[in-house]
């Protein structure tokens, strides 16, 4: 269990750091705050390890982090911020009134949905294996810990009623009814290997990374630029829906069944750099922002240090194995 410790704790910081602090959600000043830190553990950590976890249980694949992760992002924002439902959310801009139905903000709910599962669950947990690929293959819990980090979990919905009260109860209902099915699903879940791929040579690690910071920018892109041009929001909706698909074929025909540590840091570090690119923006914009962006610039250029040295380290690791 020792030295397990350092993976979880890791874990417990990572997806906080990029799923709020790197993405500029919650800017140092704010994340930084001993509560709001630890109230990011709870949720961000013990979530993306409860995730972790149960994929390791249930001998599946990265579908189904990733599928849980869409669960996760659903309790985050459906149940307890309820931003899914808010029209005066903070960060919403013009996806307040872009998209709204029904009391819910369609557009950023399927944003949020595809951004948690792929940025606050499965690069933090690609990035912990990577940092230590002893452990990568074991639990790391064990029943024990599993109760209590899914207890700490699910505490955060105490927290609810501080993010108001704008929700129906059909929405919420509809929340954790798809909680439970995606569950089910990625319990159910089997990885299709189609036989041509699976012996498919890895592309270079160049491609991988190039691929997957345009997959990552034509989110972003989606998402903030489709709204402001007025194109329907059909159209806008399945783009979001649409990339994640994309990724997963693009995987497949650059070898992804056959991926070395190499390549998967390539995936990670081509899939940070629009947010990396982003915090210099955020901090040179601070002045027209409401919160306070001070640092950002100094985030982006920590996860660039961070990554280049893991990159160093994963590349030593795989040369001392040939």
């Amino acid at each position: 269990m020792k030295k397990k410790i350092f993976p979880i704790i890791t874990l417990l910081l990572l997806a906080p750091l990029c799923g709020e602090l790197l993405s500029s959600s919650a800017p140092p000043v704010e994340f930084f705050n001993p509560l709001t830190l630890l109230l990011f553990g709870a949720l961000y950590g013990c979530g993306a390890l409860l995730i972790r976890e149960l994929v390791q249980r249930w001998n599946k694949g990265w579908a189904s982090v990733f599928i849980l992760g869409m669960a996760y992002g659903i309790f985050e924002e459906g149940v307890v911020v309820r931003s899914f439902f808010d029209p005066a959310w903070m960060d919403l801009g013009i996806l307040g009134r872009y998209g709204r139905w029904m009391g819910v903000n369609w557009v950023w709910t399927v944003m949020l949905i595809v951004f948690h599962a792929a940025v606050s669950i499965i690069i933090p947990i690609l990035l912990v294996e990577l940092i230590f690929p002893s452990v990568r293959d074991e639990t790391w819990f064990g029943d024990k810990g599993m109760w209590i980090c899914g207890l700490v979990f699910l505490s955060t919905v105490l927290i609810a009623p501080l993010f108001g009260f704008h929700f129906t109860l059909p929405g919420i209902i509809a929340c954790l009814l798809a909680i439970v099915l995606l569950g089910v699903v990625a319990y159910h879940w089997r990885d299709p290997h189609p036989e041509k791929m699976i012996n498919k040579q890895p592309a270079s690690s160049i491609k991988i990374g190039l691929i997957s910071f345009v997959l990552i920018l034509s989110f972003f892109f989606i998402y903030l630029v489709w709204p402001e041009f007025g194109l329907p929001v059909l159209i806008t909706i399945i783009g979001l829906i649409s990339l994640p698909l994309l990724a997963v074929q693009l995987i497949y025909r650059m070898g992804g069944l056959n991926w070395q540590d190499q390549h998967k840091w390539a995936a990670v570090f081509g899939a940070l750099m629009p947010m990396v690119l982003l915090t210099f923006i955020t901090e040179a914009d601070n002045s027209n922002r409401p919160d306070d962006t001070t640092g950002m610039a100094l985030v982006g250029l920590s996860f660039i240090i961070f990554l280049i040295v893991l990159g160093f380290s994963v590349k030593s690791r795989s040369n001392q194995q040939l």
